[in-house]
C-alpha cells in the first residue's frame, strides 16, 4: 500500500511518508514539540475555536514542478472528511471527529491563499491531530482521477503518482524490496534538505538487518525494524561512537481484548463474565512481559492513555489506583489470590480449568508469556499463533475468545486513543467488541471542547476507570523500540513518539 492517506500502509514502515508529503502544520522535526506551519505559513482561529483559518504558502511546488495551491489543501480536506469511494484513511479518524462535513462547510476557500476550517464544536485536540504525520497534504491531481474513477486505488509509482511536495522525490521504488528518495531542488524551505538522496531497503531478516547496519550497509533502523536490546549492546560495544540508540517510548495500546458478545467473557454486563474479565485484570503480570518478551524496555499499556502524560495520572498513581497493574512481588501475589477466589467462586479451579482460546499475531514469546499467567487462575487457554490478514477474518467473523490487539497513536493527545480505541471500526477505530459505557460517551463529549489540561484530567481520570473496571480490553505492555542510527548524523533528533512526522530535512552526515 503506498498511498498516504491509507492507514496501513507500507511506506509509513519505513519512515518516508514525512520525507516526500507534507502536512498543513506538523510539529518541529528538531524540537519534536513545537507546531509549526508546514504549507500552512500561518494560522488563526476564531475566539470560541471552532474555525481556524491556514494561510498556505506561496511559491510551493510539487516533485513536478505544479503549483501547489489552497484548492489542492481543500481537496485533501473534503478526501479525510467525505471519503470518496471509501479511501481507508483510518489514521486520520480524528479529522473525521472534529470537521464538520464539507457541504456544511468544514473545508472551504475562503481568499486566494485561505482554507477555512470548520469544526462541530471546539476540539482541543485539533491542532495536534492535523499535525500528526499521517495528516499528509497530497496534491490533489492524481488523487482526484482515483477519486472520479468510482472505485478507490492506491497511487501508482509506476504511472507517476507518488509527487509530494516534500523535501524528497521519488525516484525508484520496488515494492517489498528497495526505494530511492532524490533530494528535491525546488523545495520551499530554502537551504534544506541537506542530504543528497535517501535510499531504503526492505529486509524482513532481523539478523540481516543487524550485520548490515554492522558493515555500513545501511545507516538507520527504520520503525518497526529496531534490533533488541541484545543486538544494540553488541553494536555500541563493537563500535562505540559510531552508533546511537535512543528509545522511542512508541505510545499506544497493546493487549488484549476480550469477546464480550459470546460466553465465557460476555455478555458484557452479565455479573458472573464481569468478574472474570475482572479476574484476568488483576491477575496480569505486567513486569514479566516486558522481561520476557519486550527486553525491559516497553511501558506500562495503562487504560488507556500514555503512562507519560502525568497530567492525567503519574506513573504511581497508575499503580496505586488501578488494581492489577501494580507488579512489585507481594502486590502482585495479593491480587493473584483475589483473582484465583474469583474463579474458585465461580466454579474453576486446578481440577477444572476455563478452557478458552487466544489469537495472536505478535511475537510467539508474547502470546506464551499470557497462556502460563492465565494457567495460575485456572485458565487453560489454546493459543491460535497466525499471520495477521488470519487474524482480521476472525476477528470480522468474532471467532474468538481474546485476541490480540496492538494499535499506535497517530498524534500526541489523549483523544488519540479516546478516537482510535474506542470507537467502531466503521468510524475508523479499534473497537471490535463491546461498546462504550454511555457514560463514557457523556464524559468523552465533555472534555473535547475544553481548551486546557487542568480541565480535561478529571474528566479523562473518570474515563479510564469505567473502562479499566469493564475490562473488555487488557493493557499489558507497549514495546519500545530501540531507534538505531549512525553517530555521524547530525541535526537529526528521535522522534518522542513513533507517529511523529519523521522528515529528514535538516539531517546532514559529518565525516
Amino acid at each position: 500500500m503506498i498511498d498516504p492517506n491509507n492507514g496501513n500502509f507500507y511506506l509509513g514502515n519505513l519512515r518516508m511518508v514525512g520525507n516526500v508529503w507534507s502536512t498543513l502544520i506538523r510539529v518541529n522535526p528538531q524540537d519534536r514539540v513545537t507546531i509549526e506551519g508546514d504549507l500552512a505559513e500561518s494560522w488563526t482561529a476564531n475566539p470560541d475555536g471552532t474555525e481556524y483559518s491556514f494561510k498556505i504558502r506561496t511559491g510551493v511546488v510539487d516533485h513536478e514542478g505544479n503549483p501547489y495551491t489552497v484548492d489542492d489543501a481543500q481537496y485533501q480536506m473534503f478526501r479525510y472528511v467525505e471519503r470518496p469511494n471509501g479511501v481507508p484513511t483510518q489514521k486520520q479518524t480524528c479529522i473525521r471527529t472534529y470537521v464538520k462535513p464539507i457541504e456544511e462547510g468544514g473545508a472551504e476557500v475562503t481568499g486566494p491563499d485561505e482554507l477555512t476550517i470548520r469544526l462541530d464544536a471546539p476540539r482541543a485536540a485539533f491542532l495536534p491531530c492535523l499535525s500528526g504525520a499521517f495528516s499528509a497534504f497530497v496534491p490533489s491531481k492524481y488523487i482526484k482521477q482515483i477519486d472520479l474513477s468510482g472505485e478507490y486505488r492506491d497511487l501508482d509509482f509506476d504511472k507517476g503518482e507518488l509527487v509530494g511536495t516534500g523535501p524528497f522525490e521519488f525516484v525508484e521504488l520496488e515494492l517489498e524490496n528497495s526505494l530511492r528518495l532524490r533530494r528535491f531542488d525546488s523545495f520551499f524551505r530554502e537551504g534544506l534538505p541537506y542530504l543528497d538522496g535517501i535510499n531504503g531497503f526492505a529486509i524482513p531478516d532481523a539478523a540481516t538487518r543487524v550485520a548490515a547496519f554492522r558493515t555500513g550497509q545501511i545507516d538507520a533502523f527504520p520503525i518497526f525494524s529496531t534490533p533488541t536490546k541484545r543486538d544494540a549492546d553488541q553494536l555500541e560495544a563493537e563500535l562505540g561512537d559510531d552508533v546511537v540508540f535512543p528509545i522511542v517510548p512508541a505510545p499506544g495500546y497493546r493487549g488484549f481484548q476480550f469477546n464480550v458478545h459470546r460466553p465465557p467473557f460476555g455478555p458484557q454486563d452479565d455479573p458472573r463474565a464481569r468478574k472474570l474479565r475482572w479476574a484476568v485484570q488483576l491477575a496480569i503480570d505486567r513486569d514479566e512481559f516486558n522481561t520476557l518478551a519486550f527486553d525491559g524496555l516497553g511501558h506500562l499499556s495503562t487504560p488507556y492513555y500514555f503512562v507519560g502524560w502525568d497530567w492525567i495520572y503519574s506513573e504511581e498513581e497508575w499503580l496505586e489506583y488501578f488494581p492489577g497493574l501494580d507488579s512489585t512481588p507481594e502486590v502482585k501475589q495479593q491480587h493473584l489470590a483475589e483473582a484465583q477466589e474469583i474463579m474458585r467462586t465461580e466454579g474453576f479451579g486446578p481440577d477444572n480449568m476455563l478452557e478458552t482460546e487466544y489469537v495472536c499475531n505478535f511475537v510467539q514469546r508474547e502470546c506464551e508469556v499470557l497462556v502460563d499467567q492465565l494457567k495460575k487462575i485456572y485458565i487453560d487457554v489454546d493459543l491460535l499463533v497466525m499471520d495477521f490478514p488470519s487474524l482480521a477474518v476472525r476477528r470480522a467473523n468474532e471467532d474468538y475468545s481474546l485476541i490480540a490487539i496492538s494499535k499506535g497513536m497517530p498524534f500526541p493527545d489523549p483523544d488519540s486513543y479516546n478516537i482510535s480505541l474506542f470507537f467502531s471500526e466503521e468510524e475508523g477505530g479499534n473497537l471490535y467488541t463491546g461498546l462504550p459505557d454511555s457514560r463514557w460517551e457523556e464524559l468523552f463529549e465533555q472534555q473535547v471542547g475544553l481548551s486546557s489540561q487542568e480541565e480535561r484530567a478529571p474528566i479523562l481520570r473518570e474515563m479510564a476507570k469505567i473502562f479499566y473496571e469493564d475490562a473488555v480490553w487488557i493493557g499489558v505492555i507497549r514495546p519500545g523500540l530501540l531507534q538505531g542510527y549512525r553517530g555521524n548524523w547530525r541535526g537529526y533528533v528521535p522522534p518522542p513518539m513513533h507517529a511523529s512526522n519523521y522528515t529528514l530535512e535538516s539531517t546532514w552526515l559529518a565525516r
